[in-house]
This record gives structure tokens, C-alpha cells and sequence, in this order.
């Protein structure tokens, strides 16, 4: 319920009220991903949507406030490593791009990127389909 209201929240500050309103209900609603709410394991999907969404929306509302924005980026990149994308889609969606915030930020997300892969060292893959397999693959 906390994404959902943060969805809303951050569809608010884009657009219009019934927009926000209707898109927050379609979030609510239809599971892209049931996995997230079905299985403990899955946990740190609902963390990183949390955090995601929280930075994103102190970014666009309140772009001031950078301490918290760097405070929710960090907890979503501990959440998942996936955050990595969330200040680029901040300073698409920015409309004052501060570029001196935006290369710490970027500074951090290059760093936390390092040291995820050489903290994953071991994780191989053994498997290479062929190239003529892999938009099967990706369909499936």
C-alpha cells in the first residue's frame, strides 16, 4: 500500500489528478510482478520499488531536499542493484537538471556498480545459446 501511495504521489507531481488517480489504481490492481508479493524471497523487489519511488518523487517535488533523495537512493541500492538506472530516470524527469548533484549521484551509482561486480565474482554462466536462440529465449 506504501507503492501504491508513492506511485500516486510521484503521478501526481507529473500530471493531472485523475491521471495519478487511475494509474495509482492500474499499479494497485494488476500485478506485473506477483512474484514480489507472493514470495518472502522476493522481498527486496518490494524494498527497491519503495525506496525507487520515494527518490524519485523527493527528486521531482522537493528537489531541495537532497540529502533525503541521496539517503533513498542508497537504501534502494542496497535493496537491489537494479537502482542503478534511478538517477538517470531523475534527470529525465527533473525540470532544474542540478548537474552537480547529478554527478555525485552518478559518482555513487558507479561506485556501488564496482563493487557489486567485484563482490560477484563467482556468478558465471554456463549456458551460451546460440544467437539465432536468444529472441526465443527472451519470449519465453
Amino acid at each position: 500500500l506504501l507503492n501504491v501511495t508513492l506511485v500516486f504521489q510521484l503521478l501526481r507531481v507529473l500530471g493531472a489528478m485523475m491521471g495519478a488517480l487511475a494509474g495509482a489504481a492500474m499499479f494497485a490492481l494488476h500485478p506485473l510482478q506477483i512474484e514480489t508479493v507472493a514470495w518472502a524471497s522476493m522481498t527486496k523487489d518490494l524494498l527497491f520499488a519503495f525506496f525507487g519511488f520515494g527518490f524519485l518523487w523527493v527528486c521531482i517535488s522537493k528537489p531541495r531536499r537532497v540529502g533525503w533523495a541521496t539517503i533513498l537512493l542508497l537504501a534502494s541500492l542496497f535493496s537491489k542493484p537494479t537502482a542503478v538506472a534511478l538517477p538517470f530516470m531523475a534527470f529525465l524527469l527533473m525540470k532544474k537538471k542540478p548537474t552537480s548533484v547529478f554527478a555525485g549521484w552518478l559518482a555513487l551509482v558507479t561506485g556501488f556498480a564496482i563493487w557489486t561486480r567485484i563482490s560477484q565474482t563467482g556468478a558465471t554462466l554456463d549456458f551460451h545459446p546460440a544467437w539465432f536462440a536468444r529472441p526465443w529465449i527472451a519470449l519465453d
